[in-house]
């Protein structure tokens, strides 16, 4: 017979969801008592230099991610080319940034034909 979740799982879950979603790790190992603890790794991208505290961001010093919040990125620093695979025409973009669904990054974010030579936009830049 199936073991159901106490209520203190329950009520904690969507908080569990929103973190693994930014790339938390969830460790298992003790349990329902150790999932209702919540996620082992921080989501927050001021935290760990991890890639899971900044949602699959690449390593930055600007404290760029990809985790849904935080301000968009209307002017970003002058060197992110060097830490984001920015593509071409990064530079000519007046939107905010973007993550392209291949993966590289413009600055076109919100505009008609972001990303469209990079099958579309996938996902804000934000700053923390």
């Amino acid at each position: 017979m199936p073991s159901h979740p106490p209520a203190a799982l329950r009520r904690t879950l969507p908080r569990l969801v929103a973190a693994m979603a930014c790339g938390a790790s969830l460790a298992l190992a003790g349990g329902w008592q150790a999932a209702a603890a919540g996620p082992t790794a921080p989501a927050s991208s001021r935290h760990a230099g991890t890639v899971a505290g900044r949602c699959g961001a690449p390593p930055n010093p600007f404290h760029y991610t990809l985790c849904p919040r935080g301000r968009l990125i209307l002017h970003p620093a002058r060197a992110v080319c060097r830490y984001f695979r920015c593509i071409g025409a990064f530079w000519a973009g007046r939107g905010y940034m973007v993550e392209c669904r291949d993966r590289t990054y413009s600055r076109s974010g919100g505009r008609r034909g972001a990303c469209s030579d990079h099958h579309g936009e996938w996902r804000p830049v934000r700053i923390d």
